[in-house]
């Protein structure tokens, strides 16, 4: 399983797929990402600036780590997020279905009333009665 923690995007992606957390905890901690693949994984931290570094900003070299137990809660978060998510996907389809269903039986009727009207039409132009 890959698991990739973005602190600065409050993002969780498993195997790519991604979700919502609070990750402000890792953040505050000056951790941009953590990057985990099975067994083993990398904290990445931020850049933070630095006017006496060459380049402006300095950075702690990346971690790496052979224990997610300590980023477990974000995978937990995400978990629950992906139900919440998959459950507002399903209420929103059902009422597009509903929706739709609605549309299709409004669309019947008034097609079916279009069919009597020409129906009437056509028979009044004969001379046909009701009655005939």
């Amino acid at each position: 399983m890959r698991v990739t923690i973005i602190a600065n995007d409050n993002v969780v992606l498993v195997d790519g797929i991604g979700a919502k957390v609070d990750t402000s905890a890792l953040k505050a901690m000056g951790v941009h990402a953590v990057q985990w693949i099975d067994t083993w994984g990398d904290v990445e931290y931020q850049a933070i600036p630095d006017p006496q570094a060459p380049t402006g900003v300095s950075k702690q070299p990346n971690q790496k780590i052979d224990d997610f137990s300590p980023y477990q809660q974000y995978l937990d978060a995400w978990e629950t997020q992906r139900a919440q998510d998959e459950l507002a996907r399903k209420r929103h389809q059902a009422m597009l279905e509903r929706q739709h269903k609605e549309h299709n039986e409004k669309a019947r009727a008034q097609f079916l009333e279009d069919i009597r009207t020409a129906v009437r039409e056509v028979l009044d132009e004969r001379g046909f009665t009701n009655g005939h």
